[in-house]
């Protein structure tokens, strides 16, 4: 019995060892990721339906881009270093509920579409490449579907 008592104190304590290991590592992770988000400046524009996280940068055509369920403006950012070259003016959007973008009462892919076309006339861009990553792909595809006339390209990945 003694013996089964030392192997289960041993078990326990390795248990609580990791245990404490991975909430700290957790917690540094999360610390480093909050300083990240907290360092882009994004700004916030008021839509008819939700507000709505945005940071635009650089120079050139522009591409929208549509992040998946990961994420949000900082997924964009990610995304475009490791899809879309140079040269191109990106415009990063949080979707509704991700970040700093609000939740409107019904949101839909539909909508997000129609948010995204809200911003690029308040923005005032005429022409847009939209990528869509993920679950970003449907509201990017329902504005290629709807905005043919805005649309210079779609990307879905």
């Amino acid at each position: 019995m003694e013996v089964i008592s030392w192997i289960l104190l041993t078990v326990g304590v390795v248990v609580a060892t990791v245990f404490v290991i991975i909430v700290l590592k957790f917690r540094n992770i999360m610390s480093k990721n909050l300083r990240r988000l907290a360092s882009i400046q994004s700004q916030i524009y008021t839509s008819k339906h939700a507000d709505v996280e945005y940071l635009l940068r650089d120079d050139g055509p522009t591409v929208l881009v549509s992040h998946g369920i990961t994420g949000g403006v900082d997924q964009g950012i990610g995304l475009s270093k490791d899809y879309i070259g140079d040269g191109y003016q990106l415009l990063f959007v949080s979707r509704f509920g991700y970040l700093k973008s609000s939740l409107p009462a019904n949101p839909s892919p539909e909508l997000q579409a129609e948010v995204y076309k809200e911003l690029l006339d308040y923005l005032n861009i005429e022409k847009t490449f939209v990528f869509g990553n993920s679950a970003g792909g449907t509201s990017a595809l329902h504005f290629a579907i709807k905005y043919p006339e805005t649309c210079a390209g779609l990307i879905l990945v």
